[in-house]
């Protein structure tokens, strides 16, 4: 389990095939100090298994369904990415719960400066944007933000500068593809409001319980 709350900016030093997938090996000098073979780790918004260690370099192999379902597969020597490792009982919960099991990769539509901050739109799949509402929480690349507008299948996100430039959201560009996990708890609700109007006929969802709020 992880917060959203990016502990540093990592380099991928190297990728290597692997069958079905790739091991990257990535430098994060204060990642590393959190970690041990078998660890979990949060890159890119994907919780991956730490592999290897040597000094500042972690290994992980990414396979299966994580190469198909996440930007893992495209990274290539060079690259940075955004590093958190897991939660520990006692640690801040400065964001929100986030898994590390990324729902789907989604285009950035827009980058848009509004004052201070910068405006991202997200193309994200329909199927996720019942798990998204104002002032809700979303995950773009392992990064715990807030959600400002949903509009048709785009997802507008507020990122601060603080998060701007301590993350990988300084280098975005339009066009780009970026991991999105939804809202835990906004899951179980909606699973749960689905029993609910399994049992008695009632036609509430997470949807229209969000609508009304917007």
């Amino acid at each position: 389990m992880f917060t959203g709350i990016v502990s540093e900016i990592g380099i991928v030093r190297s990728v290597e095939p692997l069958a079905g997938g790739v091991e990257l090996a990535i430098e994060g000098a204060e990642t590393v100090r959190r970690l041990s073979v078998g660890a979990s780790v949060c890159v890119n918004g994907v919780c991956q298994t730490v592999v290897r260690l040597a000094g500042p370099v972690f290994r992980v192999q990414a396979v299966g369904a994580t190469i198909e379902k996440t930007t893992l597969g495209r990274l290539s020597a060079g690259a940075l990415v955004n590093l958190e490792p897991s939660l520990r009982a006692g640690d801040e919960i400065g964001g929100h719960l986030v898994t590390g099991h990324v729902d789907a990769t989604a285009r950035l539509a827009r980058l848009d400066r509004r004052g201070e901050a910068l405006l991202l739109s997200v193309d994200v799949p329909r199927e996720l944007l019942r798990f998204t509402a104002p002032r809700g929480s979303i995950a773009i690349d392992g990064i715990s933000l807030t959600v400002a507008e949903v509009r048709e299948a785009q997802v507008t996100i507020s990122v601060i500068p603080y998060t701007r430039d301590r993350t990988i959201v300084r280098d975005y560009r339009v066009g780009g593809q970026v991991n999105v996990e939804v809202d835990l708890l906004a899951r179980y609700v909606d699973r749960l409001l689905g029993q609910r109007a399994r049992e008695d006929g009632s036609r509430l969802s997470l949807e229209t319980l969000t609508g009304r709020f917007a």
